[in-house]
């Protein structure tokens, strides 16, 4: 569908499940560039609100990210931003109400310096393991609460112990998914035949193409069941070990973005493959992955004999 018509259904969509007004308006950024921006008014008399940009999340639609999940999308940034800037930490400083909701997240470590500088974090190659709450509050829903420096003083926790909590609960209640490109490509072919259809651009009665003839991808997508910051997959301990074994190779890994990764098997990349991985990665970051969503442009090798993760640059040191 047109844009128009996403930024529609969007308003419909959350009037419907919020009963909030929706206010939509446009606005020029730099170069000229018009943008679209909505605001949930859950509060007649605030004068602040998250802005909500439709542009970023049309672009993912287009790629054939699913609607709805691209509504949860929307009120999880409404409800993060609420909660973070509403909530009453109070809650916080009893550690035991909160140490089962403790979770971690996959991000890149240069783009988050300045958010970093009040975080605990754990470094990690180019990436770096951030630190969350998982809530739920009955005027806002489900939402996160990241956490800061001076919340472990407050639970008399230090770094250490604060990733050994995280790291629990984060591998063992958030499970992963992993799924062949190719499987992905027919669904969103699939999808984009349905959406050509529903726009007249295709025949009413036009038959969908046979997809069994394409060929199969030796590529796996990984991402987690709630397909939200699933790339921190990429941490789990036992997961890379596991997998590799099953493929009896080791792995070539690349990031799709915060949400997901790729990963295939070493033997099939030549000397010259790597190379072409990272153009691929920068170029997919550049013109696909939306700012907010990126992880790296580095392409990653893990090594099934040591059970190491690294940079793929780094091997040839």
């Amino acid at each position: 569908m047109k844009k128009k018509q996403f930024t529609e259904e969007v308003v419909n969509r959350l009037r419907e499940i919020t009963g909030c007004k929706i206010e939509v308006s446009q606005a020029k950024k730099n170069n000229g560039i018009k943008v679209t921006s909505l605001i949930i008014k859950r509060d007649v008399e605030r004068n602040m609100y998250p802005v909500i940009y439709i542009e970023p999340f049309y672009e993912i639609y287009k790629q054939g990210e699913d609607f709805n999940t691209i509504i949860e999308r929307m009120l999880e940034f409404e409800s993060e931003y609420e909660i973070q800037n509403d909530f009453d930490v109070s809650f916080f400083e009893n550690f035991e109400k909160v140490r089962a909701d403790i979770y971690y997240r996959l991000v890149n470590y240069t783009t988050n310096q300045t958010m970093l500088v009040n975080m605990p974090h754990k470094k990690y190659l180019d990436l770096v393991k951030i630190y969350y709450v998982a809530i739920n509050v009955e005027s806002y829903g489900e939402g996160t609460i990241l956490i800061k420096n001076d919340y472990l003083e407050k639970w008399g926790i230090d770094d250490n112990e604060l990733d050994r909590i995280a790291t629990l609960n984060t591998e063992t209640k958030i499970i992963p998914v992993i799924a062949n490109v190719n499987e992905i490509v027919k669904n969103n072919l699939r999808f984009m035949f349905a959406e050509l259809k529903k726009d007249g651009e295709i025949p009413e009665d036009a038959e969908m193409p046979d997809l069994n003839n394409i060929g199969r991808f030796p590529m796996h997508v990984v991402t987690n069941e709630e397909r939200y910051y699933g790339a921190s997959v990429l941490m789990y301990k036992s997961f890379l070990n596991v997998v590799s074994k099953v493929m009896k190779s080791d792995l070539v890994i690349f990031p799709s973005s915060v949400h997901e990764f790729i990963f295939m098997s070493a033997d099939l990349v030549d000397e010259h493959g790597y190379d072409r991985l990272k153009e691929i990665v920068k170029d997919i970051n550049q013109k696909v992955v939306i700012p907010e969503e990126f992880l790296s442009n580095n392409v990653y090798y893990y090594d099934r004999q040591n059970a190491k993760l690294t940079i793929y640059k780094d091997l040839e040191g």
